[in-house]
């Protein structure tokens, strides 16, 4: 009875195309559709023709093998994967090998609510130096004069405390969060720019007038 009911879930297996992999592939591993390979221990893969990746290990846990795989391939000569998670929690879509980050995307991401980036530090820093002669929030901040700024550019190209396309390139791209942090530090300092020159405008035209009225007294 125990041996029938055996050869019966193994045949809904075979005819299902699901196949158990605890030997020739990963130990303990799981890959269920249409030419699918599970290859490290513990892996599940799911869908069509994944991509196969070897693993540290087929036998044992390790953080950097997959975890989960599903596979969007369509033949043997174009394998590919929707989504591949790995034993430490990095997430990959339509990128095989999550290595460099908790989330990696290869294509557009749309998103129709807000995207909150807690490690942000708010630029208030700016006018707190500015007006205070120092910040607790960023100790190490400096408001630059305007003559200081221009100097700076001259030499490197590129404005201070903002990276280089080099210093981009090799951090391989824009850190969104410090870009944002690094915006609205410009951009606050561009208003304490123009409150300073509206201050000299103001009094330069105190003084034309002042001028004016002593040219017209001599009239």
């Amino acid at each position: 009875m125990v041996i029938d009911q055996l050869s019966f879930f193994l045949m809904r297996c075979w005819n299902s195309k699901v196949v158990i992999r605890d030997s020739f592939s990963g130990n303990r591993s799981i890959a269920i559709g249409n030419t699918t390979e599970a290859h490290s221990h513990a892996e599940t893969v799911l869908g069509s023709y994944n991509t196969i990746v070897t693993p540290i290990s087929s036998s044992q846990w390790r953080d950097t093998d997959r975890l989960v795989v599903v596979g969007n391939g369509s033949s043997a000569a174009n394998k590919s994967d929707a989504l591949v998670i790995l034993k430490n929690g990095n997430i990959g879509i339509v990128d095989s090998t999550p290595t460099e980050a908790t989330l990696v995307v290869s294509g557009t991401i749309v998103a129709s609510q807000n995207i909150i980036a807690n490690q942000t530090l708010t630029p208030d820093y700016v006018f707190a130096h500015y007006f205070n002669g120092h910040s607790p929030d960023n100790p190490n901040y400096r408001f630059w004069s305007l003559n200081k700024v221009a100097d700076f550019i001259r030499k490197n190209h590129h404005l201070p405390g903002v990276p280089s396309a080099k210093q981009v390139d090799q951090m391989g791209g824009i850190v969104l969060n410090r870009a944002l942090e690094i915006h609205l530090e410009k951009i606050e300092e561009l208003y304490l720019y123009t409150l300073e020159q509206e201050k000299k405008i103001i009094a330069l035209e105190k003084k034309i007038d002042r001028l004016t009225q002593c040219l017209e007294g001599h009239h």
